[in-house]
């Protein structure tokens, strides 16, 4: 639901009646949640809809986007939309982790989210810094010792997790540009890169890796990719794994790594293989990526794929 990319268009609010309703769901919302009688947990909840929420994310009061915007509650958030609960009695819910997570990305967008690129905003990059390392901290305290965070007990809480954070990553690089700002994190952390390569069955998983290495073609981010050794530290544990029939994560990653993909601005992977050539020229028609061009001949990633050779 959170990936496409005409989700506005299609929730959009066209009866006067509903338009009424949900206006008095979203003061209802924004009241509890500043006075304090409930938890974001206890609002997003199966009576939410996907179309209300849009709702509220475009019509909350000032001082709720506000509350929203600061560092605990962007955590906290964060948190749901992974299906991570700080209480073990309390699990989260299928419908809360999946409200959570549209609240998450329709609230952060590439005009709100924190510019950590520019110099005019100083202290913004060490907040940037902070959100991922939070993130991934939580993650590996909820597969690993569960002190702070804990998944729900069921069987595909893990694989909810690792969609969640694969569609987190999605909107990372494709909406708001800070692929880089991950990347930096990783090549800083090692054992952060462990914890994605520990999940990389799941194809989830898989895909955000492969978005993170292409998340962007210049110097700096390859010498980012390099530095994190995420490449040969994927290969090494794809083919540690045991093979199986119905897992194409060895084959389809290798063929990533070889060919290069493209990322659509629906964050799709296109491998160089599938893209079309242009009508008028006859040049092979590349995908824009964070609003530039990548040109074959010349770009960085050839001295760090096999295509170079």
């Amino acid at each position: 639901m959170w990936t496409r990319v005409n989700l506005k268009k299609e929730t959009v609010v066209v009866d006067s009646r509903q338009a009424k309703a949900y206006r008095k769901a979203c003061n209802d919302f924004s009241d509890a949640f500043m006075e304090g009688k409930y938890t974001l947990q206890d609002l997003l909840n199966e009576t939410m809809s996907e179309g209300l929420l849009v709702f509220i994310a475009d019509h909350m009061h000032p001082s709720m986007r506000s509350a929203l915007h600061g560092t605990e509650r962007i955590n906290e958030c964060a948190a749901l939309a992974l299906g991570l609960s700080q209480d073990v009695s309390k699990p989260v819910s299928k419908e809360t982790q999946d409200f959570a997570l549209g609240l998450t990305l329709l609230l952060n967008t590439k005009s709100t989210v924190v510019q950590c690129c520019t110099t005019y905003q100083p202290g913004h990059a060490d907040r940037c810094t902070g959100f991922w390392a939070w993130c991934f901290e939580a993650m590996v305290d909820a597969v690993t010792t569960h002190t702070k965070f804990h998944l729900p007990p069921t069987d595909d809480a893990l694989g909810r997790m690792c969609a969640a954070f694969s569609t987190l990553i999605r909107h990372v690089v494709m909406n708001w540009n800070k692929g880089t700002c991950v990347l930096f994190h990783l090549s800083e952390h090692p054992p952060h890169v462990r914890l994605l390569l520990d999940l990389v069955e799941f194809d989830d998983m898989r895909d955000a890796i492969v978005r993170l290495i292409y998340c962007d073609h210049s110097y700096a981010a390859m010498e980012l990719v390099k530095r994190a050794k995420i490449i040969s530290l994927l290969l090494h544990r794809l083919t540690a794994l045991d093979w199986s029939a119905d897992k194409d994560n060895v084959e389809s990653v290798l063929c990533s790594l070889v060919f290069a993909p493209y990322i659509s601005p629906r964050g799709d992977l296109i491998f160089i293989k599938s893209i079309p050539k242009d009508k008028l020229t006859g040049e092979p028609d590349y995908v824009q990526l964070c609003g530039t061009s990548r040109d074959m001949a010349y770009t960085p990633m050839r001295l760090f794929t096999s295509r170079v050779r």
